[in-house]
């Protein structure tokens, strides 16, 4: 009989060739094509996520200021006294810019809560700078419309807040009440 011959199979990642091993792997070429694809879909992704995390910041912005000002009307109707929502730069006071944040308070000056300034977004057109709630919940000031942009400006894709005299507050997508 003759010599003994090996024939198990060839370890993994190594592939005989003519009688040496070499390690499998991959090609410039490869990688290049692979780098290639990858460059195309970010090329195409990048631009749609950032479309979509701007919208996301528009809706969630105006869904934090319709909660803020569902609160306020809550908390004037459980204390039986006026309470208002109004913009704030400071975080401790009445201001202009909403997109500093703002802060609920009550008639004596309590502050009962604070948001700080919001997502980066486009614009804000907001209908006044406070919103002022009887203890009836019923809005004596602010009410109207506040519409939430996206930063690339699009207005079908913009979240407007509005708030009727009689205090409902309603989220819609789009620009208009």
């Amino acid at each position: 009989m003759g010599a003994f011959h090996d024939i198990s199979p060839p370890r993994f990642g190594r592939v005989l060739n003519r009688g040496r091993a070499s390690h499998a792997g991959f090609t410039l070429v490869e990688l290049l094509v692979t780098v290639a694809i990858a460059a195309v879909l970010m090329a195409v992704g990048v631009p749609a996520m950032t479309s979509f995390l701007s919208d996301q910041a528009a809706a969630a912005n105006a869904d934090e200021f319709a909660e803020a000002l569902r609160f306020a009307r809550s908390e004037a109707v459980k204390r039986g006294d006026s309470v208002s929502l109004c913009a704030s730069t400071n975080l401790t006071a009445c201001g202009e810019d909403w997109k500093a944040g703002w802060i609920v308070s009550t008639s004596s000056g309590k502050v009962l809560r604070v948001q700080n300034p919001i997502r980066a977004m486009g614009d804000l057109t907001a209908a006044a700078t406070t919103v002022t709630f009887q203890s009836t919940g019923i809005a004596t000031a602010g009410s109207g419309s506040y519409v939430f942009a996206t930063l690339s400006g699009n207005t079908d894709r913009s979240r407007t807040v509005a708030l009727n005299a009689q205090g409902r507050v309603v989220v819609s997508k789009g620009e208009g009440s």
